[in-house]
């Protein structure tokens, strides 16, 4: 009695470590979007689990955008320069280090974060440098523990000038992070480019102004078209085929891109969005910089009729809305089945495998189907990743399959639309403009973790169902030398029972990792236009199935026509 009750209390404790991160970062997200940004901070601070040194790339990632939630811009800057900082430490560490997640749980080991979260950081920083430079001055100290900040610096001409430098060197390092994954990530259909750069990359370029900036701002709208197509079809959110395009995406590149339009693209009114947003800026910048163009660019992207009327007679836009929707969907454990016979013969086998094979596998997996009942529930199996098209090895189908977790993003789709409307001080509308879609995070992490998960399917299954086969072996034997003693039916309950004293070890163990950056937002969307000189409100309708909102952007007031501005704004 006095064993089961330390194995019991051993398990406890042990599940209780496993698990630690998910109820930390639930009351994150909780602060975060209730808008509470400096009782975020403190938490992150105080928590134990971001103490931890294994959490510190996590932990530097909240705080900066806890940080520019709040507007406290150049603190948002310290803390995801020292993120990237421990990222690229991380990115170099040998593969012996990283190699202890190859026989223990993955939550072990340090957190490396995600090739988004990567590309995100450049965005945030650029994004930041970009906000000081646009308000003049930024919060010079804020004291630990994530209080309001208590003290403003004014930045001078040349404070100022080297912010939005700063802005655009960081889009530069962005892109060259971005080749170096396009490089490594040949022939696959997942996150290897982000349309975010290109977009956000375009409009830094374009408020600096200076004629080669406008010709890169150009070349960037043009690659983000390419990258809409060739990669992005690969989200839901866009493509109604994207399941179709992903699994077939080695085939795509023999075919001609009428045929891969016909055949795999089913243009979604968010992709719509997004072409006639990217159609309108190079017509717009193609009439400034190669008026002799037009014609040849009109030909090359086929805008609609309306998009080609609007942009030949606009202005340059000196307004643009940066909207950050709502919060990323969880990481969240998922239960997956692998196939016990897949270990029964492994290239190196293990003690119990051994004497599996002298006792015979087809005696053992009887004994686990009939006395233990290994099989997974009727009609239940599921592999993650199958609906994003991601494919996976050794199913375990209706065999002798053992459970363990993977992580998943909660499912979730983009369905909502954003409606930016501007009134003059009268309440007079002047504009109504749909806000398209520039990064679905939804999608882009949801592919991500499935991706990841897909690559630690047969690995982590292989090693639970070692595991679990050694545990099987000892209730076999308990089974023989009970059932000689007391009888089958005793021996059953004895045999049961240290299996599952031995499974729920083995979980216990073996639990999801399910860290990620949780107060990124669901997506981001982005529209530019121009306004006369004049005092106007800004208001965001969100609208959609399951979700309708309004949300005040606040005032601007549009003083010198040729200068940018830029709203930011963060929904709940």
């Amino acid at each position: 009695m006095r064993s089961e009750f330390f194995l019991v209390a051993f398990l406890f404790v042990f599940t209780s470590c496993a698990s630690k991160g998910r109820k930390e970062r639930a009351e994150l997200r909780e602060l975060f979007n209730a808008r509470q940004f400096d009782k975020a901070q403190q938490f992150l601070h105080s928590a134990d689990f971001y103490k931890d040194e294994k959490q510190a790339l996590l932990k530097y990632l909240e705080l900066g955008l806890t940080h520019h939630g709040a507007g406290n811009y150049y603190q948002s800057v310290l803390a995801l320069e020292k993120a990237k900082e421990i990222h690229q430490k991380l990115f170099t560490v040998s593969l012996s280090k990283k190699a202890a997640s190859m026989v223990t749980n993955d939550t072990v080991d340090q957190y490396y974060g995600e090739p988004y979260e990567r590309s995100l950081i450049h965005f945030y920083l650029s994004l930041n440098h970009y906000l000081i430079y646009q308000k003049g001055s930024y919060e010079s100290y804020t004291p630990a523990g994530g209080t309001a900040p208590i003290a403003e610096k004014k930045l001078n001409p040349s404070e100022l000038s080297t912010e939005l430098q700063a802005s655009r060197a960081e889009i530069i390092a962005w892109d060259s992070y971005l080749d170096w994954l396009q490089k490594d990530r040949t022939g696959k259909s997942v996150f290897k480019n982000d349309l975010l750069a290109k977009t956000f990359g375009a409009f830094i370029h374009e408020a600096i102004g200076t004629r080669n900036d406008l010709q890169t701002a150009l070349f960037l709208y043009r690659d983000a078209k390419k990258i809409l197509f060739q990669n992005y079809n690969a989200y839901k959110t866009f493509n109604g085929k994207a399941v179709k395009f992903k699994q077939d995406f080695s085939k795509l590149p023999s075919l001609s891109q009428d045929k891969v339009a016909k055949e795999y693209v089913e243009s979604t009114n968010f992709q719509k969005d997004l072409k006639d947003f990217l159609d309108y800026k190079i017509l717009l910048l193609t009439k400034l910089l190669r008026p002799k163009e037009i014609e040849q660019m009109k030909k090359i992207h086929s805008p609609s009729a309306s998009v080609v009327q609007e942009a030949l007679k606009a202005k340059p836009g000196n307004v643009t809305v940066l909207f950050q929707r709502g919060l990323i969907p969880a990481k969240v454990p998922t239960t997956q089945y692998y196939s016990l016979e897949s270990a029964l013969t492994p290239d190196n086998p293990s003690t119990a495998q051994k004497t599996i094979a002298q006792i015979g596998a087809g005696v053992i997996t009887l004994f686990a189907a009939s006395q233990l009942g290994l099989l997974p529930p009727p009609n239940n199996y599921s592999p993650i990743g199958m609906e994003l098209g991601v494919r996976l090895g050794a199913a375990a189908g209706n065999h002798l399959a053992i459970s363990f977790e993977l992580p998943a993003i909660e499912k979730k789709e983009i369905q909502e639309t954003v409606e930016l409307e501007v009134t003059d001080p009268s309440g007079k509308t002047i504009t109504k403009r749909r806000l398209p879609v520039v990064n679905p995070l939804i999608d882009i992490a949801m592919e991500a973790v499935a991706e990841n998960s897909a690559a630690l399917y047969t690995r982590l299954g292989l090693r639970l169902a070692t595991k679990h086969l050694t545990a099987i072996l000892a209730s076999f034997t308990t089974y023989n030398l009970m059932k000689e003693k007391s009888g089958a039916f005793f021996a059953k309950q004895a045999a049961l029972l240290q299996y599952m004293a031995a499974s729920k070890g083995i979980a216990a163990s073996e639990q999801a990792d399910t860290r990620f950056w949780s107060t990124l937002p669901a997506d981001i969307r982005v529209v530019e236009f121009s306004l006369p000189k004049g005092k106007y409100m800004l208001k965001a309708n969100v609208s959609g199935p399951n979700h309708s909102a309004s949300y005040s952007l606040g005032e601007i007031v549009v003083s010198n026509e040729k200068v940018k501005k830029l709203v930011n704004f963060r929904s709940p």
